[in-house]
């Protein structure tokens, strides 16, 4: 893994038909000197980035492969 920050980027379709594009606020990476803590901060960073998105606009929310393997 590099530590970059992540750019989330969404795209949705408004109730108006307009299509949109939008680039989000950079998600810094949480460094943690615990590799597996480390992991689970920036999971949790990310997903809560993802819910509101989820959250606005479910219907046009698909997930393509198997998100949680254990």
């Amino acid at each position: 893994y590099t530590k970059v920050p992540v750019m989330p980027i969404r795209s949705y379709r408004r109730f108006d038909g307009v299509h949109v594009l939008e680039f989000c606020k950079r998600i810094p990476w949480i460094s943690h000197p615990d590799r597996k803590e480390e992991v689970r901060l920036n999971t949790e960073q990310f997903n809560q980035t993802l819910e509101p998105f989820i959250l606005e606009y479910p219907e046009q929310w698909m997930w393509m492969h198997r998100r949680w393997k254990v």
